[in-house]
């Protein structure tokens, strides 16, 4: 049975109807919403003027959540943070959130983490990306991403010109994804971060995106621990940045170091990555 919208959940959905001048932020994280509280949320939300944050974090809302969630969406025109991590959303919700996204121009944080947006969710989402210009976070980390999915995301990137972090950790990437990711980083002039860790991309995938590196001028932070990657990559990551010649350079150095042991390797630090995070790799853990 479908458990009723407790009283709080009911004060603040009516505070969000009436757009409460007061409520920019509404955390409902943990409310045992389910689909009803979405529907009645999704109502609210759609003539509300004022919230700009919304957290639906963990409340198993489904797709049919998530379709009326989107509705809103492409009417509402101040929401600018939106959670919906650990939700049971799948392609169909994904298919809402897409078509959400090509109409909504203020959204600039999506959070998906924890689902099951799987490859097909993911491309779906990425024709989105190609047109979307508000979108500047994106996390879809453990969805049960493959390479064809990131290949999609990838793709997507040759025309999104707004996004600016891209989280991936805990798919299955592989060697082909970040490979796709790699060949989109050496022309995307955008993305400051992403997140690669846990996601199978091993040595080869770092050198590629290594490579990318070395005419990226956007990217600041790449975290690829746990990913199996040895001295190859290793050397791969700091060679890129060594060689960035034609990339301004600050006076302040970078390590990229490795929990497990005392070493590390000291570079120069072009202003295009400020941050390498290689933690607990060195020994393939």
């Amino acid at each position: 049975m479908q458990p009723s919208v407790s009283s709080n959940v009911s004060i603040q959905t009516r505070r969000l109807h009436e757009s409460d001048p007061t409520l920019v932020f509404l955390d409902f994280s943990r409310e045992r919403l389910g689909k009803e509280g979405a529907l009645a949320i999704a109502s609210a939300l759609e003539g509300n003027t004022v919230l700009q944050e919304l957290s639906l974090e963990s409340n198993l809302i489904g797709d049919e959540g998530v379709v009326a969630i989107s509705s809103a969406l492409q009417k509402n025109e101040t929401l600018q943070k939106l959670n919906l991590k650990l939700n049971e959303i799948g392609k169909e919700g994904a298919q809402a959130l897409s078509d959400a996204l090509r109409h909504n121009s203020t959204l600039q944080e999506l959070k998906l983490e924890f689902n099951d947006i799987g490859n097909e969710g993911a491309a779906i989402l990425a024709v989105a990306l190609e047109t979307n210009t508000s979108l500047q976070r994106l996390d879809l980390s453990s969805n049960d991403i493959g390479c064809k999915g990131a290949v999609a995301l990838a793709s997507s990137m040759e025309a999104n010109s707004t996004l600016r972090e891209l989280h991936l950790r805990l798919n299955e990437i592989r060697e082909e994804g970040a490979l796709a990711i790699a060949w989109t980083l050496e022309t995307n002039v955008t993305l400051e971060l992403l997140d690669l860790s846990y996601s199978n991309i091993g040595n080869k995938g770092v050198a590629a995106i290594a490579v990318a590196l070395e005419t990226n001028v956007a990217l600041e932070d790449f975290d690829f621990k746990y990913n199996d990657v040895g001295d190859e990559g290793i050397r791969a990551i700091a060679s890129a940045i060594e060689m960035s010649e034609d990339l301004d350079v600050e006076d302040e150095g970078i390590e990229i170091s490795y929990s497990d042991v005392a070493s590390s390797i000291p570079v120069e630090r072009p202003k295009t990555l400020e941050k390498i995070d290689e933690e607990s790799q060195y020994n393939g853990q």
